[in-house]
């Protein structure tokens, strides 16, 4: 009961962590200081540490036309996410962007990981953000991996 209770409360924060992220590329900032991906991981890192370990962490942030439908499942390889085609687009201004973030939260109660066979016995917690970036002018990431 416990565990179960420590992994709904990772959910939260990591939903908290992509949320307060997701602000700063709406509003452009992430735009504005030529973030990478791995400054804008740290700043979603930094937000979980107290529960969670950065290395479990998968990040995918692409930009998507409008219309297009916008995956919302994890691929999985060998048990683990199939993080092999995410890659860091914060977009422009007006695009609309997703931030998708997962982490694989290890079970320490056998009963519990024996639950998740096809996921080498981790609870794949995920969290999602889309919308529409601000008119914030012409900047763009020159740090894109998409």
């Amino acid at each position: 009961m416990i565990e179960t209770a420590l992994a709904t409360t990772a959910g939260v924060m990591l939903n908290n962590a992509v949320g307060s992220a997701a602000r700063q590329v709406f509003i452009g900032a992430v735009q504005k200081s030529d973030m990478d991906a791995a400054g804008f991981r740290t700043m979603i890192c930094d937000d979980i540490s107290m529960l969670m370990s950065c290395e479990r962490l998968s990040l995918d942030m692409r930009t998507y036309p409008a219309g297009t439908p916008i995956p919302n499942s994890v691929g999985l390889k060998d048990g683990s996410v199939d993080d092999a085609r995410f890659c860091f687009d914060p977009g422009r201004q007006d695009t609309i962007t997703v931030i998708r973030a997962y982490y694989e939260w290890p079970w320490a109660t056998s009963m519990l990981n024996q639950m998740e066979e096809d996921t080498n016995g981790n609870l794949i917690l995920g969290a999602m953000a889309a919308f529409m970036n601000e008119p914030f002018g012409g900047v763009a990431s020159s740090k894109t991996t998409c």
